[in-house]
């Protein structure tokens, strides 16, 4: 049977306040990547790296190294937000998983601007960087490995703690299972509202994932607020 945690023991990085909005921004990049950037998925390197190994088999070197790059993006995007992690102590006036969002935002906002003819390749290696910063800070939900910017794992997670609740009669498990479900369903309209803001507003739709993230810092720290006044 799972632990259970009392919810005031959940940082708030790890709730559902939080990971639903940025799942809602994994499935938005996702459709924005794929509709206005060469149709490719940006979030996730599973498709870089049998690309990539398709092209080397080939010979097409060329092809092979726009898809090594993205997949160096993704690995530098851990390394920066380890290291973060690592010196966030006394270093920073925000938290780090707090300024890992507001990098996050800026870069986004930052590629809102550039115009349609900027290659491809560029944009779809800083959406690599973005998301890897975003999965590697934000990695439980409540007690649970779990991803914001891809839903293999969280569809398998889903469908575990529903067989655990329906054959040990585990009611934590069915409320586990609605959370993942809750994930799932927020990455599916994320990608839904990526494609209708992608066709209004062409590569600016960038801005609306800046635009939730920033409210997401915003309730983290009021939420961190609150609770560190509880403590006193």
């Amino acid at each position: 049977m799972a632990k259970k945690f009392h919810p005031s023991s959940i940082p708030i990085s790890d709730r559902l306040l939080i990971g639903v909005p940025l799942a809602v921004v994994g499935g938005y990049l996702d459709a924005y990547t794929y509709l206005f950037h060469g149709g490719v998925f940006a979030n996730a390197q599973t498709g870089n790296l049998v690309l990539l190994g398709i092209s080397i088999s080939r010979g097409a070197f060329s092809h092979a190294f726009s898809y090594l790059l993205p997949v160096l993006a993704f690995v530098f995007g851990v390394l920066i937000t380890e290291w973060m992690r690592i010196r966030s102590a006394t270093l920073w006036i925000l938290r780090w998983r707090h300024l890992v969002l507001f990098v996050e935002a800026m870069l986004l906002f930052v590629i809102g601007f550039l115009p349609a003819a900027f290659p491809d390749n560029v944009v779809n290696v800083v959406v690599s960087f973005v998301c890897a910063m975003q999965v590697n800070s934000f990695r439980k939900l409540h007690d649970r490995a779990y991803a914001t910017t891809m839903c293999t794992g969280n569809l398998r997670s889903a469908t575990e703690a529903l067989s655990n609740s329906m054959h040990e009669f585990d009611p934590e498990e069915f409320d586990v299972f609605l959370r993942f479900g809750a994930i799932l369903l927020a990455f599916c309209a994320g990608a839904v509202l990526g494609t209708v803001m992608t066709k209004l507003l062409a590569g600016k739709s960038a801005w609306i994932c800046s635009l939730i993230l920033l409210i997401c810092i915003m309730i983290m720290k009021v939420k961190d607020s609150h609770e560190l006044k509880g403590d006193k």
